[in-house]
C-alpha cells in the first residue's frame, strides 16, 4: 500500500487557509445578522400609573424619549450604526393604537431642555398592535427608513398616536428611571403630532431595544495594508458584502493562492 506524506509547507498552507476561512465565518455573522442594544432593564410597569407612549388614556398622545450617547455606547453600539427596528418591553396592550408614528432625531442635550424638532420619520403612521413581553423581552417595530446614529449625540425616538379612544386596561410597559428624559403632551381634543411644547414630564423613562447593523460601508478603493487588515478587526465599520472583494485581496497577501491544492 501506498503511503502519502503530506509536507510541513503543504499543512502550514492549509491551516493558514482554514484560519482565513474562520476569520470570513465571524465577519459574515458579525455584520450580515446584525446586532441588538438594550437600555433600561427596570422591572416596574406603568400599567394604570404613569403615562407611556402605547397607552389609550387620552385620544391623542405625543412623546419625545431621549437616549444618551455614553448609555448607547455601553450597549455597544458605535459611530456608523444603521438602527432598523425599535422595540419597548410591553406589559399590558391597549389592544391597538391607530396613526402610531415614529420619528428619530439627534440632540446634543442629555436632558430635556427644549422638544427636538430636527425628526426623521422612520416608521409613517400605522395600527400598531402592542404585543404583551415578558421582562428582558421587547416588542419590535421594524423601521420603514434605517436611521444611522453619528456616535456622539444622543437620540431622541418620537412617537405620536390618535385618535384612541379611552379603554380599559389602556396599556403600559417596562421602565427605568431616568429624569429628565421624557417629555410628553396627551389631550382629547385633536391631533397634537404637530406640537412642539411638550410641556409634561416623567423619569419613567421606557426600556428599548435597538436593532442595528453597525458601520456604515465602505467607500473608496482601499489597498492591502493597514484598511485590510482593519476590515478584518471590523474597525473599518465593513459590511462582509461590502468588504468581500478587499478580503480576497488580503486573502492573496497571506496565502499564494494559486498554489493551494
Amino acid at each position: 500500500m501506498e503511503h502519502k506524506m503530506y509536507s510541513t509547507k503543504s499543512l502550514k498552507r492549509s491551516y493558514r487557509w482554514a484560519c482565513c476561512l474562520v476569520l470570513l465565518l465571524g465577519l459574515w455573522t458579525t455584520n450580515s445578522f446584525g446586532s441588538t442594544a438594550t437600555i433600561g432593564a427596570g422591572t416596574s410597569t406603568t400599567n394604570g400609573s404613569s403615562a407611556d407612549p402605547i397607552e389609550r388614556y387620552y385620544n391623542y398622545e405625543h412623546f419625545q424619549i431621549l437616549y444618551t450617547a455614553a448609555e448607547l455606547n455601553t450597549a455597544g453600539m458605535s459611530a456608523g450604526a444603521s438602527i432598523s427596528a425599535i422595540g419597548f418591553s410591553v406589559s399590558e396592550s391597549a389592544a391597538s393604537l391607530s396613526s402610531f408614528t415614529i420619528s428619530m432625531g439627534l440632540t446634543g442635550q442629555t436632558t430635556f431642555g427644549t422638544y427636538v424638532t430636527a425628526l426623521t420619520v422612520v416608521k409613517p403612521a400605522f395600527t400598531y398592535t402592542p404585543v404583551v413581553q415578558t421582562a428582558g423581552n421587547f416588542d419590535m417595530i421594524t423601521l420603514t427608513t434605517p436611521f444611522t446614529w453619528d456616535g456622539s449625540s444622543s437620540i431622541v425616538v418620537n412617537t405620536c398616536t390618535g385618535s384612541n379612544p379611552f379603554t380599559s386596561p389602556y396599556g403600559g410597559l417596562r421602565y427605568t428611571t431616568a429624569t429628565g428624559t421624557v417629555i410628553y403632551n396627551r389631550v382629547d381634543g385633536g391631533s397634537n403630532c404637530a406640537a412642539t411644547s411638550l410641556g409634561s414630564t416623567t423619569g419613567n423613562r421606557p426600556n428599548i431595544r435597538f436593532d442595528y447593523v453597525a458601520g456604515t460601508p465602505c467607500t473608496g478603493t482601499p489597498t492591502p495594508g493597514s484598511i485590510c487588515y482593519k476590515c478584518f478587526l471590523l474597525q473599518s465599520g465593513c459590511s462582509f458584502f461590502d468588504c468581500y472583494w478587499i478580503h480576497y485581496r488580503c486573502f492573496r497577501n497571506f496565502i499564494p493562492m494559486g498554489r493551494i491544492r
